[in-house]
C-alpha cells in the first residue's frame, strides 16, 4: 500500500503541489491525468524517493520512502527522459545497470535479446525508433516497463512510468 500524506512541493517560489493526500490499495491501478506542469511527475518521484517533499511523508507498505534504500528497491519508476547512453551497445549498458541493480538477471536479459531478436553488440543509437525513443509509439511503454523489470529484479510495489501521449 501506498500512503501520501500532506504532500507538498516548490520550485524556488513556485509552488507545484500543495497538501495531497490519498492511498493506493495493493494491485489496484490508479492513474494520474492532468495537464503539463501541475505536478503528475514531481508526485511519483517523490513517491519513489527521487524527490524529497518540502512537506508531508510517503510510506509503502508501512515504511517512509525518501532516504530509504531498503524500500526504494522495492520501487519501479520510468520516466520520458534516457536511462541509457545513446553510443553504447546493449552490452555495455548490461555492464553498466549490472553494476546497479542487484536482482539483475543476465538469463532473463539473454532470453529478452533472442526474443526480440536484437544485436547485442549493436549501439543502441542505431536501434529502431520503437527501442530507442519512448514517445515514438505508445507500445513502446510496454516494451521498456517489460524489459526494465525483468532485467532490473522483482518489484512488490506497482511500477510508475510516465505517459506524454493525450488522452
Amino acid at each position: 500500500m501506498i500512503q501520501v500524506e500532506h504532500i507538498s512541493k516548490k520550485f524556488g517560489d513556485f509552488p507545484v503541489l500543495k497538501d495531497i493526500s490519498f492511498c493506493a490499495d495493493e494491485g489496484a491501478i490508479y492513474g494520474l491525468i492532468g495537464y503539463n506542469g501541475v505536478g503528475k511527475t514531481t508526485l511519483m518521484k517523490i513517491i519513489s524517493g527521487i524527490y524529497r517533499p518540502d512537506a508531508g511523508t510517503v510510506r509503502i507498505n508501512g515504511e517512509p520512502v525518501y532516504e530509504n534504500a531498503s524500500v526504494k528497491k522495492q520501487c519501479f519508476f520510468m520516466t520520458e527522459e534516457a536511462t541509457y547512453f545513446s553510443q553504447a551497445s546493449l552490452m555495455q549498458m548490461r555492464r553498466f545497470y549490472r553494476g546497479y541493480y542487484e536482482n539483475w538477471s543476465d538469463h532473463t536479459f539473454q532470453g529478452l535479446i533472442r526474443l526480440f531478436g536484437v544485436d547485442p553488440n549493436m549501439k543502441i543509437s542505431r536501434f529502431s525508433i520503437l527501442f530507442i525513443n519512448p514517445l515514438s509509439i505508445q507500445q513502446s511503454h510496454c516494451y521498456r516497463l517489460c524489459l526494465q523489470q525483468q532485467l532490473y529484479g522483482n518489484y512488490t510495489v506497482p511500477a510508475f512510468f510516465h505517459d506524454t501521449f493525450p488522452l
